[in-house]
This record gives C-alpha cells, sequence and structure tokens, in this order.
C-alpha cells in the first residue's frame, strides 16, 4: 500500500500546489492502490502568529506530531508513505520542488531573486528553525522526489544523494475541441503574480517591437490587476484572471509563450504551453533552460532592467523572422505532452518507490 500525505487547500481542494496535489494523487491512484492521510491545516492561532511575525511560511511542531500520530495510526510496517512536501519526521518518500536551504542560498547569494521570490526573512530565527526542521526531515532516511533537474543538483551540492528526479505535469485541459487558428505574431503571457514572472519586461519588449510592426499582439492573462504603466498599451489585451479552460484556447491562438520569471522553483505553465505547440522565451535560471532544451525558445540572461527588456526585443523579433522555431514547438508538443503527463509522474515515481 502507498500511504499518501498531504496538506489539502481547505476551499478547494483541486487548486491546492496549483493543481499539483490533486493531479499527482489521481495518477497514482490509477496505477497503485493508494490509502489517503490529510494533514490537518495548522489552526488559526499559528497562522495568525506566523502572519503577524511577517514570515511567508509556517512552522508548527504541535502540527507535525499531530501529522506523525495520524500517519502512525493508518500505516502498517509494510506500508510506503510519500509526503507531499515535509511534514512530518518520518521514513518516507517527500515530493518537493525546492526547498529552504535553497532559499537561504539565494538569500545570502542572489538577494534580487530571492527579493522576486515571495518570501520574507524578516525574523531569521524563525527561519533558522524552520530549515533546521526540514534538515531534520530530510535526514530521517527519506528520499527526495525532485519536480525538477536543477533542485536535484542543487541538493546533490549540498551533499544529499537520495535525490531523484521525477518531474511535474500538464494541469490545463488536452481534450478541448479547440476550433481556433494560430496567430503566428500573437505573444502570449500567463501568471497571477505580473511582477515577478517578469510581466512589465515583456510589456516593454513588446511596445518597442510594436513600433515596427502593427500586426503584433500581446495578450496578458493570470493577474487581476496590472500597473498603470502596462494599461492602454497599443496591440495589448489585458484578459485578467481565467480559467484553466481559456487558458488552454489562448494556447492554441498564440505563437509564442514569454514569461521571463525572476524566480520560478518549477513553471508548470511553460509545459502547458509547449505541449500547446507554442515556442517559449524564458530566463536562464532555475528549471527553464531545460524546457527550452526540451521544446522550442531562447532564453535571456540575468542583466540589469535595459538589457533584458533589449533580450527580450531580440528574442521577439527573431522568432518572428525566423518561423522554425514555431515549426520546431509544433512538432514537439505531442511527445511533450507525453513526457510531462502525470501520468508519466506517477510512472517515475512509483519506479524509485518499487524499483520497477
Amino acid at each position: 500500500m502507498l500511504v499518501y500525505v498531504a496538506r489539502w487547500n481547505e476551499r478547494d481542494e483541486k487548486n491546492t500546489w496549483s493543481g499539483t496535489t490533486y493531479s499527482l494523487y489521481n495518477a497514482l491512484t490509477k496505477k497503485q492502490n493508494i490509502q489517503r492521510v490529510d494533514a490537518l491545516n495548522p489552526n488559526l492561532i499559528n497562522k495568525l502568529f506566523y502572519k503577524m511575525q511577517g514570515t511567508t511560511f509556517d512552522f508548527d511542531v504541535d502540527f507535525s506530531c499531530r501529522v506523525s500520530e495520524k500517519i502512525k495510526a493508518n500505516v502498517s510496517s509494510k506500508d510506503e508513505v510519500i509526503q507531499i512536501g515535509d511534514l512530518v519526521e518520518l521514513p518516507s518518500y517527500i515530493y518537493q520542488d525546492m526547498s529552504f536551504s535553497v532559499l537561504d542560498d539565494l538569500y545570502k547569494h542572489d538577494p534580487t531573486t530571492f527579493r522576486y521570490s515571495g518570501f520574507k526573512i524578516r525574523n531569521d530565527k524563525s527561519f533558522q528553525k524552520r530549515m533546521a526542521f526540514q534538515e531534520k526531515i530530510y535526514a530521517s532516511n527519506t528520499i527526495i522526489l525532485s519536480m525538477s533537474h536543477w533542485f536535484k543538483k542543487f541538493l546533490n551540492s549540498q551533499g544529499k544523494q537520495n535525490v531523484y528526479y521525477v518531474g511535474g505535469g500538464i494541469n490545463i485541459p488536452s481534450s478541448i475541441d479547440m476550433k481556433v487558428k494560430r496567430e503566428m505574431k500573437t505573444i502570449l503571457f500567463v501568471g497571477r503574480d505580473f511582477e515577478r514572472k517578469g510581466g512589465k519586461l515583456v510589456v516593454e519588449a513588446f511596445k518597442r517591437v510594436y513600433k515596427y510592426d502593427k500586426q503584433i499582439k500581446l495578450i496578458v492573462a493570470g493577474p487581476k490587476h496590472i500597473p498603470d504603466e502596462c494599461k492602454n498599451v497599443s496591440g495589448l489585451k489585458f484578459v485578467g484572471a481565467i480559467n484553466y479552460s481559456e487558458v488552454a484556447r489562448l494556447m492554441k491562438v498564440a505563437s509564442i509563450f514569454a514569461m521571463p520569471s525572476y524566480y520560478e522553483a518549477y513553471g508548470l505553465v511553460f509545459i502547458e504551453a509547449m505541449a500547446s505547440g507554442m515556442t517559449i522565451i524564458a530566463r536562464n535560471k532555475f528549471e527553464m533552460p531545460y524546457f527550452v532544451e526540451e521544446g522550442s525558445g531562447l532564453l535571456i540572461q540575468s542583466a540589469d532592467e535595459e538589457q533584458e527588456v533589449q533580450q527580450l526585443v531580440d528574442n521577439f523579433r527573431k522568432i518572428l523572422k525566423d518561423t522554425s522555431y514555431i515549426r520546431i514547438a509544433e512538432q514537439r508538443a505531442e511527445s511533450i505532452k507525453n513526457k510531462f503527463s502525470w501520468d508519466q509522474v506517477a510512472t517515475n515515481i512509483l519506479n524509485v518507490v518499487y524499483g520497477l
């Protein structure tokens, strides 16, 4: 029996961790007998405490103990346990996309990227306590199932050898009837966090390219609001927060997906765009270089804002001029869809757990 331990979104299970927790659970149930153990969320008092502390992570020893007791009450010695994230100190498999040691490394050596990560370390003592607890979990006879290649390499560099790459999957629907025609000069940006995903850079680069080609369009989807300077831009259509079905439709309409994220632990939206036949423009960090290598697209290097905008301008022009980028993207879409399906991720995980 495989025991699946996770914390779920209390309001909407399907959207827990952007759909990852739910999608992986469903994929595993198709291949293996699964026993689900739900980890309760920290209580309201603890949530308020950490909000007052200014941290964007919660740490509750009592919570971890409650989870541990619940697992022990439902698990036999013959069962294998997979945790979605590090929840409890217990011999198990942990599916994860990043660690507190990554944040600590960024905080010390790459403060610009850390600033865009959305995490805050205003209480170093609290952060160090949470990181120490995670390291204790890692040391308790656990095996890390890494979502990405870069995270596996990072943990290996920290001396952790029980780390296996298993990947992440596509959440947008692929079976919708898409009677739309791809527009070769339409660029798409999809991201709720407009600033962290590099939205301002994309809009500024688009404005410069638009001056010379009025047929180019940019669609911005995801954020509820965008900065005033990004509004009323000729050729730009802002559609706001939309559902997965509408995202899937736009990915069949546009030809270029541009999202030069400053910080991106994984980036499911990239593989969703690639599986839809789009060429991508991303940043040369985290898992983004691997995605470009697997599909079709170009990278920008981190530099000052003006240089990054100019790199985007050059990349837009290059892809719009050379149609082979889009042709290759469409040719590789089906293989991307298969390689980055949740069914494949589930298979990868079971191969590690049971040595299949």
